[in-house]
């Protein structure tokens, strides 16, 4: 039989044991996830026969396994209430749920409460055939592409635990309206720049735990880890005089600005990205359509506290 690449998807559940493999089902599946791409990442110890050139059969070594793959985003469209793919995927990448329906960065290793980073079981379902891995962290970019839908684009590493011959689920998918990247709110310490998109990155850098003992397995590893993070932001506005706005001035006085962004509006289908500390870092002079445009990277940095750079709230809207 041929697999048919169409016939696939994402199904991922926070892990109630760190690195600890859950059991998945439909409902581990209701988001909108595509662009799926899976690496399976494994040493290889060739052996040396005496006398020869020829090899003895390879050692295997440690197993993991990378997932990459783009989720839609929206909000839930009930009161109070956050969607299923925020819920999964944002503590797996750092971003913990807090008072109301806000999302904020945290630094810490993984936990299994709410409060915490947590690790999540992944699975990629390909057609009757799903590779699974536990004790997945990752990292997410937010992007808006204009008039195009919005999407957050996840990065998940994790122990591999096995490929084996599952049904594909048949899992609910949202029927909320998905939020264009048009019409969008967006400022920049009370600036408000003219540009066709908008990618905020966290750049968390993950570590996978080696263990070959206890709760490594045959993996070689027990779960991943976010060790570092630096947030940025990359917009190409169209470029703008310096008495307008000085941005060359900002960047050499390291001023750093209040980034607000929101998208949607339908009731709670609206989301809003905040960051308090907005930096300048490089800006690069290019051409959209004959028009000078600026090129510009921005770190997004802490404000009063640690773990405050960089907020996502789901909104009632109107």
């Amino acid at each position: 039989m041929t697999l048919i690449r169409k016939r696939s998807l994402i199904a991922a559940k926070l892990e109630s044991v760190v690195g600890t493999a859950e059991t998945l089902a439909a409902a581990d599946s209701s988001f909108v996830a595509y662009d799926i791409e899976v690496d399976n990442a494994n040493e290889v110890f060739t052996r040396d026969q005496p006398g020869t050139l020829s090899k003895g059969a390879s050692v295997i070594g440690a197993r993991s396994v990378t997932f990459t793959f783009k989720v839609e985003m929206h909000g839930s469209g009930s009161v109070d209430t956050n969607p299923d793919w925020a819920n999964t995927f944002l503590p797996a990448c750092g971003m913990v749920a807090g008072s109301g329906n806000s999302f904020a960065v945290l630094s810490g290793s993984p936990g299994t409460t709410t409060a915490t980073n947590r690790t999540i079981t992944a699975a990629f379902y390909h057609d009757g055939r799903v590779i699974t891995a536990a004790g997945c962290m990752g990292n997410v970019k937010f992007v808006f592409n204009n008039g195009d839908r919005s999407y957050a684009e996840f990065t998940m590493q994790g122990k591999y635990v096995d490929a084996t011959d599952v049904a594909l689920l048949t899992p609910t998918l949202p029927t909320v309206s998905i939020p264009r990247s048009a019409n969008l709110t967006m400022t920049i310490g009370g600036a408000t720049p003219k540009v066709n998109s908008v990618e905020i990155d966290l750049q968390n850098v993950v570590s996978l735990r080696e263990d070959l003992t206890t709760g490594g397995g045959e993996s070689g590893y027990c779960n991943a880890v976010i060790v570092d993070r630096n947030p940025i932001m990359n917009i190409s506005p169209e470029a703008l005089l310096v008495a307008t706005n000085d941005l060359y001035g900002k960047r050499d006085s390291g001023t750093l600005e209040a980034l607000a962004l929101s998208i949607g509006g339908a009731t709670w289908n609206q989301i809003d990205i905040a960051a308090p500390k907005a930096q300048v870092e490089t800006i690069t002079p290019g051409d959209r359509d004959g028009g000078v445009i600026d090129t510009i990277q921005y770190g997004l940095k802490r404000s009063a506290a640690n773990d405050d750079e960089l907020t996502l709230d789901f909104v009632a809207g109107s």
